[in-house]
């Protein structure tokens, strides 16, 4: 459908989501609201953000924060009757998810003023126009580090980075010593075997120091060193915590496959695992099996 994008889905999919909370919030508001606070609480502790890094204040404040409102005004009103919440309680409940909110955001100041320090300048290459840069053809917004490396920028015409030929429109990173580390792919591409997910800012597809690359968002699914590993979802990365955090499928700097989430019921070493299952293996391959 024309016009139909990721981010559509996505903002039908969260709207469906909150009706449907919303729905069922009014008919079990205790569960419902237990069910949110474990959802934030995952959250928090599956995507690393009680490190309070100053990227991580939009999943504070538009997605943590009202979350956990929601569960409290939920828990608050479930009280049958003559058991209403006295006006001090909730002055009490509502004034600490205030200073939370001051503390989170307060947190995300202090801890994250010092990760810009690194940034340089910042330069525009006139639209239909493109800029060698440090052996790489740049177009659009080039940024720099202090020392004068190049940052980011998007390639003006297809290359090749870490012996990995890279369409025309990608954005391509590195880090402060000029090491190619991560890229966001304009179009699916194949990356060292895998049909890698390309929608300009969707999907990034990681790099070790090596060249190997780390992480992938699979276009299709696709058998993996014997392992049928499926290719990304929507719903799954909402649903499922963990998978927001390993990204779609990760690879060990070795090569060898390290984490993914099964397209078909498998075996693996024994094991019976179901389709959507997420399994691990260490650097020798051997599956991971957490307790």
């Amino acid at each position: 459908m024309e016009g139909f994008s990721i981010a559509s889905a996505f903002g039908v999919a969260l709207g469906l989501i909150i009706v449907g909370f919303g729905q069922l919030g009014r008919r079990f508001p205790k569960t419902i609201s237990i069910a949110l606070a474990a959802f934030a609480v995952s959250a928090v502790l599956f995507s690393d953000l009680l490190q309070f890094h100053r990227k991580d204040m939009e999943m504070w404040l538009f997605f943590v924060i009202p979350i956990v409102t929601s569960s409290v005004c939920l828990f608050l009103g479930s009280k049958g009757e003559g058991e209403d919440v006295s006006t001090r309680v909730r002055s009490i409940v509502f004034g600490s998810l205030g200073v939370g909110a001051a503390t989170v955001f307060a947190l995300a100041l202090i801890i994250g003023s010092g990760e810009d320090h690194s940034k340089g300048r910042r330069v525009a290459v006139p639209e239909g126009e493109s800029a060698e840069v440090q052996g790489v053809s740049c177009s659009g917004q080039i940024q720099y580090y202090k020392n004068g490396n190049l940052e980011f920028c998007r390639l003006a015409r297809e290359d090749t980075l870490s012996g990995q030929i890279l369409p025309a429109g990608t954005g391509i990173h590195f880090t402060q010593d000029g090491q190619f580390n991560w890229c966001f792919l304009q179009e699916d591409t194949e990356i060292q075997g895998y049909l890698c997910r390309g929608d300009g800012h969707g999907f990034m597809t990681e790099f070790h120091p090596n060249g190997q690359v780390r992480t992938v968002y699979l276009a299709e699914d696709q058998v993996i060193q014997g392992t049928p590993c499926a290719r990304f979802r929507f719903l799954s990365a909402v649903f499922n915590p963990i998978h927001g955090k390993n990204g779609n499928t990760s690879f060990h700097e070795n090569g060898q496959l390290r984490y993914c989430e099964l397209s078909e019921n498998f075996s693996i070493e024994g094991r019976s695992f179901r389709r959507g299952d997420a399994v691990r293996f260490n650097q020798n391959g051997k599956l991971v099996v957490k307790q």
